[in-house]
């Protein structure tokens, strides 16, 4: 059954034809309207500039020796038990988010192994704003 709705708000109006027995022209039609209407924005929260102390500590943790194995010991302090290999390597390739070139994971294993207590484990060290999280594809 096909229908044409219109959808209006703040003086924006949107109309769409819809095949109400296709949930996935539903699911399209509700993303074109939040888009549409600007109902999606949300307001970003400013980033954490770092104090001139906080910048400092950092620095001089960046120049000790062992970098990566204090790293990963630190990664076990915040909650991410096991898996130091795995937890190490995900963690450096979080940290190129924003390089030109970024690097991506893909954790497999069978189910119920941990993949995606892992990835948000690792995840959570991150900036809230600079994480994307999925569990499927």
């Amino acid at each position: 059954m096909c229908v044409t709705l219109k959808v209006e708000y703040k003086q924006v109006a949107v109309r769409q034809n819809l095949d109400l027995y296709n949930n996935e022209s539903l699911d399209k039609l509700v993303r074109r309207w939040l888009e549409k209407l600007k109902l999606l924005e949300k307001e970003k929260e400013p980033v954490k500039q770092l104090t001139e102390l906080e910048r400092k500590e950092a620095e001089q943790f960046l120049h000790q020796p062992d970098l990566l194995q204090r790293t990963n010991v630190l990664i076990g302090q915040s909650g991410v038990i096991g898996e130091e290999n795995n937890r190490l390597l995900m963690y450096l390739v979080f940290t190129r988010r924003k390089r030109e070139e970024p690097l991506h994971v893909i954790s497999r294993g069978p189910s119920g192994t941990g993949q995606t207590h892992l990835q948000l484990g690792v995840g959570e060290l991150r900036p809230p704003e600079d994480v994307i999280k999925t569990t499927s594809l």
